[in-house]
C-alpha cells in the first residue's frame, strides 16, 4: 500500500478516494472537521490528529496483505500452470525468527504471521481456487 495525501471534505468516502481499497470499505465516511484541535473524525468513530496516521503496520494490515497475497498468488497459479509458468510471491522481512515460528502442539507460541498463515490457508476452499499438480 502506497502512502498519498488526499483533500477532504466532510462527507467524502476514502474507499472512493482511494479507488475502492478493501481496507477503507466500511467505516471511512469523512465526519466532523475540527480546525480548532486539527481534528477529524470518520463514521466508525476513529478520530485522527494533523501528523498521525491510521494503523501503519498494525497486524490488520499486515493480515490483510498476507491474504491478498496469497489470493492473488493462488489465482495466477491457476492460470498460469497450464503455460508451464512458476508463480512466486515474495515477503520480505527482517529475519524470518521475528516471522515466523510454527508449532504444531502450542499453536499460542507462534509468531503473529505463522498464527496469520494458519488461518488464512483454508483461502482456496473458500474462494475455489484450486490447483492440481
Amino acid at each position: 500500500m502506497k502512502k498519498q495525501r488526499v483533500l477532504v471534505k466532510y462527507g467524502d468516502d476514502l474507499y472512493k478516494l482511494s479507488k475502492q481499497k478493501e481496507i477503507y470499505q466500511t467505516g471511512y465516511l469523512v465526519g466532523p472537521i475540527d480546525l480548532s484541535d486539527e481534528s477529524i473524525i470518520f463514521s466508525n468513530g476513529q478520530m485522527l490528529y494533523v501528523g498521525e496516521t491510521q494503523g501503519g503496520m498494525t497486524e490488520a494490515i499486515m493480515k490483510f496483505q498476507i491474504r491478498k497475497t496469497i489470493e492473488e498468488h493462488l489465482r495466477k497459479e491457476k492460470k498460469l500452470n497450464k503455460q508451464g509458468i512458476k508463480v512466486l510471491s515474495l515477503f520480505f522481512i527482517d529475519k524470518v525468527a521475528t516471522y515466523f515460528l510454527y508449532s504444531l502442539y502450542a499453536p499460542s507460541d507462534c509468531t503473529l504471521i505463522s498464527r496469520f498463515y494458519i488461518g488464512i490457508r483454508v483461502i482456496p476452499l473458500l474462494v475455489g481456487l484450486f490447483v492440481s499438480y
